[in-house]
């Protein structure tokens, strides 16, 4: 049983003013600043966990916006005093209790850097059960580089070992020594109101970060190597029926029809006029009645070798779901809640495609995440590609890259805007999917196709 009653206060200090790198902890690594990499750290840990509470704590109203838009709590803005680069971390941390009124509390408090980046929710995790076990606290270690035996110090210019009376020659001679990484520091809350610090010799316990990069970003030299690593991260396909989607194996084209399919004969004419104009997919929706035909529309397609994608809403029954057995299922964020997955699908865990119109890259995140917690870990994102005088135009070309990064998966675009160029493109932005409707000119819908092929196959070239 946990020692806590409570879950964990996660937080994460960030101030404003930053001289090495000005707005240091709002640079983008992956696509997410820094502050918001560490918002989704600790959500995720929380989860885990069964609960907790994520506080940004900050002097800037800027990065406190920025943490609130990535779901964490910022309750109030740090005092001056408390801003400088003279303040200790352990006296933000003692004005943050003092503040929210936890200082009498039993309570782990888990402190989250957000210029180590690459921290993963499995490490915090870790960290907080090391301290709920031995009610120690508990901090992130890396093993050093190379060993103190062959550091060195200038002694009236010259060198001479840093340790006299310990050298040795091979590495394998030589004791292990670790540096803190910076990733998660855990301990009791009353401590931390007590002024204790994370590291008592002979009393912190370590939890050692194997799981990711260890990288504390100080220097610009730091953050240049942060955005690299950031952009390093594959993004793994997705099997959408028979084939790949992502990670350079082309682009899937999808034909969505508009509206449901009313019946079996209009069913199958769209089956048959995706698969000649060029299409590997076909996105529809059905009504509950569809469940009495559902098989025959499945074996045209199997025979045409076409992959079928159902749009499901709160309307959607288990019925149908079962009777069509689709290779995969779209939500419109829209249209129904996340949530409606689990009564629609009862148990089939298929790749999901996420459209929405909210380009707001946390609210994606978010809806993805979600998914992957109910099992749907195979999901890709269908973003609105519309024209430039579009009323709520936001996405540019530019953003597609960005949010691939930012998510880590295949990303695709449901292709709205009148010029042929716009699917180029997205192609070229790193589109892993297309989605074009079935209902517009046969010609104009063979065109794109042919250059989001020829665009995919340069791509994959290069």
């Amino acid at each position: 049983m946990s020692r806590y009653p409570k879950s964990p206060l996660f937080v994460i200090p960030a101030r404003g003013g930053s001289k090495g790198i000005p707005r240091k902890n709002l640079a983008k690594v992956g696509g997410i600043s820094l502050v918001g990499r560490a918002v989704r750290t600790a959500l995720d840990a929380a989860i885990s966990l069964g609960g907790g509470r994520v506080v940004v704590d900050s002097d800037s109203e800027e990065i406190l916006e920025e943490g609130r838009r990535w779901g964490a709590e910022t309750p109030f803005v740090r005092p001056a005093e408390l801003a400088g680069d003279s303040a200790s971390t352990m006296s933000v941390l003692q004005h943050l209790l003092l503040r929210l009124g936890d200082e009498g509390t039993r309570r782990a408090l888990v402190l989250l850097q957000a210029t180590s980046p690459f921290t993963t929710a499995v490490h915090v995790v870790d960290a907080v059960r090391r301290h709920d076990e031995t009610g120690a606290p508990v901090v992130s270690l890396h093993q050093g580089r190379h060993p103190l035996e062959w550091s060195m110090r200038v002694v009236e210019g010259k060198l001479e070992p840093a340790l006299p009376g310990h050298e040795a020659e091979r590495r394998q001679d030589l004791v292990f020594y670790y540096e803190v990484s910076g990733a998660a520091y855990v301990m009791a809350a009353s401590d931390v109101r007590d002024g204790k610090p994370f590291i008592q010799p002979g009393v912190t316990e370590p939890v050692f970060a194997t799981d990711h990069p260890v990288l504390d970003i100080d220097t610009p030299e730091d953050m240049a190597v942060a955005q690299a690593l950031g952009r390093g991260f594959p993004v793994l396909p997705i099997a959408i029926g028979s084939q790949n989607v992502g990670n350079g194996t082309g682009c899937f084209i999808l034909a969505r029809v508009e509206g449901p399919l009313a019946s079996l004969r209009l069913a199958l004419h769209s089956v048959e006029r995706a698969a000649s104009l060029g299409a590997d997919g076909l996105r529809f929706a059905l009504g509950d009645a569809a469940a009495t035909w559902a098989h025959e529309l499945k074996r045209s397609a199997e025979t045409l070798g076409l992959t079928l994608v159902l749009d499901v809403c709160p309307s959607s029954t288990a019925r149908l779901v079962d009777a069509l057995r689709p290779d995969a299922i779209a939500l419109d964020l829209k249209r129904a809640p996340i949530e409606c997955l689990a009564d629609v699908l009862r148990g089939h865990r298929l790749p999901a495609l996420l459209a929405s119109e909210d380009l707001d890259l946390p609210t994606l995140d978010h809806a993805c995440r979600r998914l992957r917690s109910l099992g749907y870990d195979r999901v890709v994102p269908v973003l609105n590609l519309a024209p430039d005088d579009h009323p709520h135009k936001t996405l540019s070309l530019g953003d597609l890259r960005e949010i691939s990064d930012a998510l880590r998966m295949p990303i695709g675009v449901s292709d709205q805007s009148p010029s042929p160029a716009a699917a180029l493109a997205s192609v070229g932005c790193g589109v892993a999917l297309w989605e074009g409707r079935l209902d517009e000119g046969g010609d104009a819908f063979i065109a794109r196709v042919a250059l989001v092929r020829e665009a995919a196959r340069r791509l994959a070239r290069t």
